[in-house]
């Protein structure tokens, strides 16, 4: 059974794929029940060191403040759109797992042992990664909307990535350097 749904806008006329939609709704979700679920799954330097690895995976899908899960769920929703068709559904949730664990990776060996976070961002910054690949590959493939899109996205990134105090960006630059480093390996050219 395929999920298609197709959002019509002058702009952006684009389809949501199944994997992205997931995603969403997983965030969503854990958003509802963030009191319980946080704190058995929050990113925990001394509690990944102590022994509980899931914490690596866990804090990808959790957040605690609207405004975070709302920009994560938009840029999910707009690198989605456009890479998960390209990648197909299994390379795009393998990416945006393998490099939102990355950036935890790098969290925890670039924090300092106290450091406690959540949030998608170093899976957003893998897809990120990826796109950048790919807008270099394939640069005729793109129209000037999807360029337009791309680089509001990349600067509203970039800018909340060292403007913002809360920014986990050792995630970031893992979630980045990750996708970057995969995408070879997961395009189709």
């Amino acid at each position: 059974m395929e999920f298609d749904l197709i959002v019509q806008s002058r702009y952006l006329p684009i389809r949501l794929p199944p994997v992205t939609v997931t995603i969403l709704a997983i965030q969503l979700m854990t958003w509802c029940f963030s009191r319980l679920l946080v704190p058995l799954g929050t990113g925990c330097n001394s509690c990944i060191a102590a022994g509980e690895w899931w914490r690596f995976l866990t804090p990808v899908f959790l957040h605690t403040d609207f405004s975070h899960l709302l920009s994560n769920c938009l840029s999910l929703l707009l690198l989605g759109a456009y890479l998960e068709p390209q990648l197909g559904k299994l390379r795009f949730c393998f990416l945006f797992l393998f490099t939102g664990i990355c950036g935890n990776i790098a969290t925890y060996f670039l924090m300092p042992l106290s450091f406690i976070h959540v949030g998608a961002s170093g899976a957003i910054f893998g897809l990120l990664g990826m796109q950048l690949y790919l807008f270099y590959l394939q640069k005729r493939r793109y129209t000037k909307q999807h360029l337009t899109v791309f680089i509001l996205l990349l600067l509203f990134l970039v800018s909340m990535t060292f403007l913002e105090n809360s920014v986990n960006i050792a995630a970031h630059l893992g979630g980045l350097l990750s996708g970057g480093i995969l995408s070879p390996f997961f395009t189709k050219e």
